[in-house]
């Protein structure tokens, strides 16, 4: 399964930060999700007004979990 992981802080000056993991839709490939995953890391914070995403990254959990 694919996963769009957004690191984002919180706009209050402190240096709280956090990695937000963002469903994909089933059957998304990874090229795919890192397509896409710039719009979806907007669209997060225009929902999410007191954090600032600084990183994005997507990640496929099924090789994560063999590792």
């Amino acid at each position: 399964m694919i996963e769009l992981v957004i690191t984002a802080c919180l706009l209050s000056g402190s240096k709280d930060c956090q990695k937000i993991e963002v469903p994909v839709e089933e059957g998304v490939s990874l090229s795919a999700c890192l397509k896409t995953a710039h719009d979806r890391a907007l669209d997060w914070q225009a929902d999410h007004a007191e954090y600032m995403v600084v990183g994005w990254q997507c990640t496929d959990t099924d090789k994560a979990a063999e590792k």
